[in-house]
């Protein structure tokens, strides 16, 4: 009757990488390096070469420029250094790619997720409500929150924009976007559709300078909020009730993080772990709480071998759900 895709990155190789990570934070000038380490092993006799490589929205990132590679055997760690030599330019995926010695045979081809940013624009720790994936009616708001670096000396424009398979999605009303002066602070956006059977994959975000004459670059985030008539709307949940409360600490987190959860009347709640795509990543146990009672309960960040970078951690009772960022940090 239907047929469902779930998303696994599961592959059969002669060569495995592993521990993936970005040693430096994640905004960079022009022309400054990042370096990518990772752990390897291989069942090829002779080696293999391995190849790091930036991509932004499924292509190699315009204007990098990226390390060789020596011949790896056996197992061990590895490293590469790369940069992006000009424009504002977000790096939303590393691509390994694996020959053997002498370059003649591709023997695996591996895309890992990342948000590094080059140039004179970050945005980061973007959220959206509702969290992706979402069913909506037309007209209602998708809102989103995000933090921003603006280092080009003047103030910048944002626009939070809503696509279809690579251009603006049809029907949409969006937000305008204030001036965001120099330096570092937050901001917040909305868009909407205004018909039905309407697919939205991708958040664009355009920038420009304050009088919109310079373009300086547009940022691109996978959705997915599918428009239509007979939806079951994402934004129709009950608030979190007054007799509850709950933080996280430490945040930003490393290795694990901690929730502290109190109600004032006998509640039975369970904890999820989302990506900022929505997708469920770990689901924890759950819990009863006695009235009056403060609950201590510790999420194993470190078993999870997450990248660093902005997660969604949500409390989720019978008739409410409550999410908070968690930032991790290694």
């Amino acid at each position: 009757l239907l047929t469902f895709f779930v998303p696994v990155n599961w592959y059969w190789s002669s060569v495995k990488i592993t521990d993936f990570d970005i040693l430096e934070s994640n905004f960079a000038a022009n022309g400054e390096n990042r370096t990518i380490s990772f752990r390897y092993e291989t069942t090829e006799g002779a080696g293999v070469r391995i190849f790091p490589r930036p991509e932004t929205n499924g292509q190699l990132t315009s204007g990098y420029s990226a390390c060789g590679s020596g011949i790896y055997t056996g197992s061990g760690t590895g490293s590469c250094g790369f940069t992006i030599e000009g424009g504002n330019q977000r790096v939303d995926h590393i691509r390994f790619r694996v020959t053997d010695p002498d370059q003649n045979r591709e023997l695996l081809v591996l895309r890992q997720p990342t948000d590094l940013f080059f140039g004179d624009l970050l945005i980061e720790n973007l959220v959206t409500c509702p969290p992706s994936p979402a069913r909506l009616l037309p007209g209602e708001l998708v809102n989103g929150f995000f933090d921003y670096t603006n280092n080009t000396g003047e103030s910048a424009r944002m626009f939070f924009r809503p696509a279809t398979a690579g251009s603006l999605s049809p029907g949409y009303a969006a937000s305008g976007s204030p001036s965001y002066p120099a330096g570092s602070s937050n901001g917040s956006a909305f868009f909407t559709i205004n018909q039905s059977d309407v697919l939205v994959d991708q958040i664009h975000f355009r920038t420009t300078n304050d009088n919109q004459s310079v373009d300086l670059g547009t940022f691109h985030y996978d959705v997915h909020y599918l428009y239509g008539e007979g939806m079951i709307s994402g934004q129709r949940e009950l608030e979190t009730p007054q007799h509850l409360s709950w933080q996280l600490s430490p945040n930003p987190a490393r290795a694990w993080t901690t929730m502290h959860i109190q109600s004032e009347q006998h509640t039975q709640v369970q904890v999820r772990l989302f990506d900022l795509r929505g997708q469920l990543l770990w689901q924890g146990p759950s819990l009863s709480l006695a009235a009056g009672q403060n609950v201590q309960h510790t999420i194993p960040l470190a078993s999870l071998n997450l990248p660093n970078g902005m997660y969604l951690l949500q409390v989720r009772g019978a008739q409410f759900q409550d999410t908070k960022k968690l930032l991790i940090q290694r």
